[in-house]
């Protein structure tokens, strides 16, 4: 069982705080607007956050306590949740009017959206594979 879960849950804290953050002054600023590209920062960084959080929660609750030396087993789980919460943001953000189906460029942002939260789950979990968290996983 991985005994130190504060620097995963360090990790998440500063990136959701950086996230709040930058959303906070895009939307005041309308920096989305603004910068084209920053939408695609913030899906990184949110693959990112979710990608620490699941890691995070599914230790802290020792999920996969007897999981050790299967490190693929962790990342695919991580990835997965990442994917899941991206899909339900983008569902959340049809649902709520923020987009629609109906424009233009729809599937091409939802599909970049996604592929940027995977990106951000491949930061963190190369993050995680290099740090002293992952190498306790893999041993």
């Amino acid at each position: 069982m991985l005994k130190n879960t504060r620097a995963p849950f360090f990790i998440v804290i500063v990136l959701g705080v950086l996230i709040a953050v930058l959303q906070h002054t895009a939307l005041i600023f309308d920096l989305y607007w603004v910068i084209k590209w920053l939408d695609l920062v913030m899906h990184i960084f949110g693959g990112a956050w979710i990608a620490f959080l699941s890691f995070w929660f599914l230790f802290h609750f020792s999920f996969f306590q007897n999981r050790k030396g299967n490190s693929i087993f962790v990342a695919d789980i991580v990835f997965l949740s990442t994917l899941i919460v991206g899909i339900l943001w983008e569902v959340f953000e049809s649902q709520t009017g923020l987009t629609s189906v109906f424009q233009y460029h729809y599937w091409g942002d939802t599909f970049s959206d996604l592929l940027m939260d995977s990106v951000g789950a491949l930061v963190a979990g190369f993050f995680l594979v290099k740090s002293p968290i992952g190498r306790h996983l893999s041993s």
